[in-house]
């Protein structure tokens, strides 16, 4: 089994399309059995989308409506134009830089045999950069759920990512065989924090577990919302993928990274092979 996260920064804008068109090769050619998405967007101005909608959507319960230049959407498409299909999900999350209805997007080689929502944020403001959801699904033939998450700071003094954690634990203590996978924003290289936090929770650090390993950090540099967070550092793996429990890893590595791939986004991927 094949797994991936990547925080994509949007895939609309300027170089969106040239984005795009990276990132369906790349998976393409990884071809992973699920893959988590995290600031996955379209923008709220554009027109609703035409035609029916894919068959291979499965809604989330979400009102937002999608609209043409849906990046899920359109991804799905291009992968389909290479040969491969998936179910997807998309769950609108916030509204982003004023412009975007951001959110969460999975896509499941397998259809989902069970689909799941929730906040893990205390606000529930859409219009509310700080609201943060969960995204989860169990694929059929399988008792295994994945959940797509994008997670706040240690430090945000509003929505703390002790708070968000232990709502994403309540929401999933139903699901003991489950990956988690998402730009976590908790740096595994800072002690006594969001990592160790997650640690003691009983997951696994599917890096750590990994007989083979290649790419530690996931950011470089000040990425955006990072300004001032950790002075001395430059580099960080906030992206992540947990499992529980303790699954053998073969490997886990960087993706989209400036050398396999360029890079589409402040933020590389991870892929990790069970």
């Amino acid at each position: 089994m094949k797994l991936l996260t990547l925080n994509t920064h949007s895939l609309i804008g300027a170089d969106g399309e040239a984005r795009l068109a990276s990132l369906s090769e790349g998976l393409a050619e990884e071809a992973p059995d699920v893959a988590a998405l995290q600031e996955v967007s379209q923008s709220i101005a554009a027109p609703l989308w035409r035609g029916a909608i894919p068959k291979s959507f499965h809604a989330c319960g979400a009102s937002v409506p999608l609209r043409a230049d849906n990046a899920a959407a359109r991804l799905v498409q291009a992968l389909a134009e290479r040969g491969l299909s998936y179910h997807w999900l998309w769950l609108p999350v916030k509204v982003g830089y004023d412009r975007y209805d951001e959110g969460l997007a999975i896509l499941s080689q397998a259809p989902p045999a069970d689909i799941r929502a929730f906040p893990v944020s205390r606000c529930d403001d859409y219009r509310n950069w700080r609201r943060r959801m969960a995204l989860g699904v169990r694929p059929e033939g399988s008792e295994t759920w994945f959940y797509c998450l994008h997670m706040s700071w240690w430090q945000d003094k509003e929505e703390p990512f002790s708070a968000q954690w232990e709502r994403l634990c309540e929401g999933i203590a139903d699901t003991p065989d489950c990956w988690l996978m998402g730009d976590m924003n908790n740096p595994a290289e800072v002690r006594g924090e969001g990592y160790d936090r997650i640690l003691c929770s009983g997951f696994e650090d599917a890096f750590a577990l990994a007989k083979h390993r290649n790419g530690a950090e996931t950011v470089r540099g000040e990425i955006d919302g990072w300004h001032g967070r950790c002075t001395g550092r430059d580099r960080f793996r906030i992206d992540h993928i947990w499992c529980r429990p303790r699954r053998p890893v073969r490997s886990c590595r960087t993706a989209f990274n400036g050398t396999d791939r360029p890079p589409l986004s402040d933020h590389f991927g991870v892929i990790a092979e069970i």
